[in-house]
């Protein structure tokens, strides 16, 4: 949010949030059994703007490094990114109300294995970086944030466990 090309948008956007979200963690860790339930809280949150921030930017990328200036990029992104969040969410929900199987398959490759190819995939890719132009550079950081912000998916249910916590804790009292 603070590189090249400096946007000031982008910047009052994501510090506040950011700085709320570091003193908050910094209260977290001044006294962690005291606030052990509002920990699944900060995780969500952090999710939520985690998520949100990687979108923001993707948006920067798409229009300070490669000049869109259409305002159909931010709307169609953002409409997936809802998208993609409400079917997480729903497969999560629905995940939750069918009852688990006793064995799981775990037929698949060998740590080991997913190590050294997620290894040699990252190098590749830095080398394949070196003969590519800037703009390419700049649409692989413009995916690799997209799918971090999808990755954070997995925080924001942290809000859902939350409300399931904080309820069970007002129904047993």
């Amino acid at each position: 949010m603070l590189s090249v090309p400096y946007e000031p948008l982008y910047a009052y956007l994501l510090l506040p949030p950011l700085v709320i979200m570091n003193a908050w963690a910094l209260a977290l860790i001044a006294v962690p059994r005291k606030l052990q339930l509002n920990y699944v809280l900060f995780r969500g949150v952090f999710g939520i703007v985690c998520s949100v921030g990687f979108m923001i930017v993707t948006q920067k990328f798409a229009y300070s490094g490669l000049h869109l200036t259409t305002p159909w990029y931010a709307v169609g992104s953002f409409a997936a990114y809802g998208f993609a969040l409400y079917q997480y969410v729903r497969s999560h929900i629905r995940k939750l109300e069918t009852p688990r199987m006793q064995s799981q398959d775990r037929s698949g490759m060998s740590m080991m294995t997913l190590t050294i190819l997620t290894g040699l995939g990252y190098l590749l890719a830095n080398l394949s970086l070196m003969f590519v132009s800037e703009k390419t550079v700049t649409i692989v950081l413009m995916c690799v944030y997209a799918m971090l912000a999808f990755v954070m998916f997995h925080f924001i249910l942290e809000l859902h466990r939350y409300y399931w916590l904080k309820r069970a804790g007002k129904a047993s009292t």
